[in-house]
């Protein structure tokens, strides 16, 4: 008796061929889209990084020759403060508030025209890349004014400057107050500085290279006031405050061009 053997081959018709090649190049076109999405996203949030970066090193440069200029001219005259230019960065608008009143100024060959001397002056600059992303910043600057330092106690005691613009005394063992006065364009550290409280500072201050002003206590700050320390890097001038730093509404430690640090 023979027994009989069945055997199939099986294989895939052109029609279930082409299914599967048809769902292949599905799943291959939506991973591509989802990859470009999150490239595109990247760059952009790049770009976003890069825009805000750059208007902040516009924005100090404007405001340190408008500090400049105004020192050069009467109040309530009108002058011109330039920029040099960042490739890929344009200034789209410039918004000035005199007595309130809003004012759009022009910019023209990197130059802001018209800018009117006041002693703080709001103002709102508008930035935007090459991808027409833009960017408003909201600060104020004010004048070159002058001041001097001046120690709370008992009797009112002030320490101001000696001629060649050094303290009269570098350590302080009571609140100190930095202010307004006549004869001196700024506070200048030149020395390492001690507070051994706490410091109001009301008035621009500028730290020399590798030198530090130490506050024991709390730092208050007042609005629209400069604090720098020179240098670079690691060499700059800082500021350590071991207490707390109380800023302006709106304000942070990014907002002043020195470091808070006690190290």
């Amino acid at each position: 008796m023979k027994l009989r053997q069945f055997s199939t081959q099986k294989g895939m018709t052109l029609v279930e061929l082409l299914a599967s090649i048809s769902l292949f190049a599905v799943l291959i076109a939506l991973s591509s889209t989802v990859i470009i999405q999150m490239i595109n996203s990247e760059d952009n949030t790049s770009r976003q990084i890069s825009l805000n970066q750059e208007t902040n090193v516009l924005v100090s440069e404007l405001r340190n020759e408008y500090t400049e200029k105004s020192d050069e001219v009467e109040d309530a005259e009108k002058f011109n403060i330039c920029y040099q230019k960042i490739d890929g960065l344009d200034v789209k608008q410039v918004i000035t508030f005199l007595d309130d009143k809003q004012q759009t100024k022009q910019v023209n060959n990197d130059c802001i025209i018209g800018i009117t001397k006041q002693e703080v002056l709001p103002i709102e600059i508008t930035t935007a890349n090459e991808a027409d992303q833009t960017l408003t910043i909201k600060t104020s600057w004010r004048n070159n004014d002058e001041y001097v330092i001046e120690l709370k106690n008992e009797e009112d005691e002030k320490y101001e400057f000696t001629e060649d613009g050094k303290f009269a005394n570098c350590d302080y063992n009571q609140n100190t107050r930095f202010k307004n006065a006549d004869d001196y364009k700024k506070v200048m550290f030149i020395d390492d500085c001690k507070v051994n409280g706490s410091a109001w500072i009301a008035g621009d201050i500028e730290v020399k290279n590798k030198t530090k002003l130490v506050v024991e206590k709390n730092l208050y700050i007042s609005d629209n006031v400069r604090i720098v320390g020179k240098g670079g890097n690691d060499k700059a001038g800082h500021l350590c405050v071991k207490g707390e730093i109380h800023f302006p509404d709106g304000k942070s430690e990014s907002d002043y061009d020195i470091d808070f640090k006690c190290n």
